[in-house]
């Protein structure tokens, strides 16, 4: 097996020869010639890269024909330069590594302010909606109470239609009362709630009735107008 101490002294004779190049080729040659055996590439090549790095080996400069003390210099001058070259590409990718930190640092602090201020408008927008379901509530209460007063002035309208149509000495069926009254009252029901038929006219007047207001009850089912002795009445029916 070839070992360090071969390699660096096949290497050694190599190189004081100065007649070629130190390669891994050369060296196992030399192996196999002074040594019996060249050694495996992945044996001798690791061991060889130790020499050159060790030796501060420059082969263009040695098989340059230059005197030993000025091929050592330059060589030594070659080892320093690329260390010198490691150095500043080290201190730039540095310097590269700690500009993008910041600016890593600076985007993500954009980020979250803007998470920041987006969680605030989300908030905000909550608390709009709300406010918006809110309004709209109350205007939904609104149009319904906008509606039951009209409603209500309608009817109203509709009982004081029917005072009117009823004679002052007799009484009308609910029947005769919707053919007398007028289209336009019913045209105007389209626009409420409850329907324009005769149970719809019979409860109106027999909720007067109830209160006592503008109708009284005639026989057959009749409906007349309310006489000041059929308030008379009622009293002496409860003092009875």
């Amino acid at each position: 097996m070839v070992t360090k101490r071969d390699v660096f002294e096949a290497a050694d004779e190599l190189r004081a020869g100065a007649r070629e190049r130190v390669s891994l080729r050369t060296v196992r040659a030399w192996l196999r010639e002074n040594r019996g055996a060249a050694g495996s590439p992945n044996d001798v090549g690791p061991l060889l890269n130790d020499w050159k790095r060790e030796r501060a080996y420059s082969p263009k400069i040695e098989l340059a024909g230059m005197p030993e003390a000025v091929a050592a210099q330059m060589a030594a001058a070659g080892v320093a330069l690329w260390k010198a070259a490691q150095a500043e590409a080290s201190a730039v990718y540095v310097r590269d590594r700690e500009r993008m930190q910041q600016e890593v640092d600076g985007e993500r602090e954009m980020r979250n302010e803007a998470l920041a201020l987006l969680e605030g408008h989300e908030a905000e927008t909550r608390l709009l909606a709300g406010h918006v379901a809110a309004l709209e509530a109350e205007l939904e209460e609104a149009r319904r109470h906008l509606q039951a007063v009209r409603a209500d002035v309608y009817w109203e309208r509709v009982v004081q239609e029917i005072w009117k149509l009823l004679p002052e000495e007799g009484a009308l069926s609910v029947q005769e009362i919707e053919q007398r009254l007028g289209a336009d009252l019913v045209e105007e029901c389209r626009g409420h709630q409850e329907e324009w038929n005769h149970t719809t006219l019979r409860k109106k007047i027999n909720q007067r009735i109830h209160h006592k207001r503008l109708f009284a009850r005639a026989e057959r089912g009749r409906y007349r107008r309310r006489k000041p002795e059929d308030d008379m009445q009622g009293e002496a029916d409860r003092v009875v």
